[in-house]
Order: C-alpha cells, then sequence, then structure tokens
C-alpha cells in the first residue's frame, strides 16, 4: 500500500512539471482534457492498452459539445511517453527527477525512468 505522503509527493512532482509551461497558451486553448494517470496492470502490458485509452479519451472529449479542443498529460517515463507519442501529442518541457529531489529520488537513473514530460496536442 503506498503512504498518503508518497502519493502527495507523486501529484506534487506532476503539478510542478507543468509550472514552466503555459500548457493554455501553447495549445491557444481555454478548455483541455488532463489526462492525469493510466495504468495499466504487468500482465496486460504490451497489448497497446495505454494508447488505446488515451485515443479513446480524445475520441469521447472531441466532440463538439464539449467544445475542447486539446490535451495534455505528464508522462512519467518513456514507456508512457510513447504512448502519447503515438497519439502525436508533443514534449513541452521535462523534469529530470535526480534534478527535482537528489536525495529521495535517487536511484531514478536508468535513462527510461529518470525524468517526467510534459506533453500535449490539438485535436
Amino acid at each position: 500500500m503506498v503512504s498518503d505522503e508518497k502519493i502527495r509527493f507523486i501529484f506534487q512532482i506532476l503539478n510542478d512539471v507543468d509550472r514552466k509551461v503555459k500548457v493554455f497558451e501553447r495549445l491557444n486553448a481555454n478548455t483541455l482534457l488532463h489526462i492525469y494517470i493510466i495504468a495499466v496492470d504487468k500482465i496486460a502490458r504490451g497489448h497497446d492498452l495505454a494508447s488505446r485509452l488515451i485515443s479513446k479519451s480524445i475520441e469521447c472529449v472531441a466532440q463538439e459539445e464539449f467544445n475542447i479542443h486539446g490535451a495534455y498529460a505528464e508522462a512519467t517515463n518513456v514507456y508512457s511517453l510513447n504512448c502519447f507519442k503515438k497519439q502525436k501529442f508533443n514534449i513541452f518541457d521535462e523534469l529530470i527527477y535526480t534534478d527535482y529531489d537528489s536525495k529521495r529520488l535517487v536511484d531514478l537513473t536508468d535513462p527510461m525512468y529518470d525524468r517526467c514530460y510534459l506533453v500535449g496536442r490539438n485535436f
């Protein structure tokens, strides 16, 4: 079980990666879909489920009645980033975990897991 403090820390990282870039201005939009967390169980990975979830989310909100014309997200590793790239998201910024907190995140040095990317796209 993950402690409340660890979850708050994770959410703080996600919020901090958003702070440097004005996503709404960058995408020239008043409303955006924020894809906050997508998780696929280990036994179901490798079947493109995350990318399909992203695609379906976009399909649902891209309808005219919602008046949402773009989306953004935080990709917390390269695998997640690749799912967003498949859906035509662009990288706006990145946060290197050890630069963010060199004590608490000291073990996150594998290039596949060492940073969080801010990504976005228009529909």
